[in-house]
């Protein structure tokens, strides 16, 4: 009798496994990654009120902030951009004339920069050109 009935707790234990097993199976077919998109204008305008609120390195807090995109996600649209905006810089902008810097902040408040957003991205410029 208890032979009997260790093989049916086996058995129970057994089938738990599979159902459990199944159950992750179906769980992993449908957790779908998101899918690689261009950055509509609403996300990219969105983007840059996070980063004029939190800073540019809270990509997670960013993320949760636009649908659809994940940190990951942000922190290359961030890397990208700021890269972007040394780039222009670099090629547009004469240090060694005097409005140099009033230039600079005219172009970065064109890109919808302010406050928090606009002081890390005149540090990163003035990081670069050091």
């Amino acid at each position: 009798m208890t032979n009997r009935i260790y093989i049916q707790q086996l058995l129970e234990i057994k089938f738990q496994q599979e159902q459990f097993m199944n159950k992750l199976d179906s769980i992993i077919n449908e957790a779908k990654p998101i899918p690689i998109q261009n950055w509509t204008e609403e996300e990219h305008s969105l983007f840059v009120q996070c980063v004029n609120k939190l800073g540019k390195t809270r990509n997670a807090e960013i993320a949760r902030r636009i649908k659809n995109k994940t940190a990951t996600q942000v922190a290359s649209h961030s890397q990208k951009f700021f890269l972007k905006l040394k780039q222009w810089v670099n090629k547009n902008i004469n240090f060694t004339d005097l409005n140099a810097n009033i230039q600079v902040g005219q172009y970065l408040a064109d890109q919808g920069l302010e406050g928090e957003g606009l002081k890390q991205a005149m540090i990163a410029i003035v990081d670069l050109n050091q």
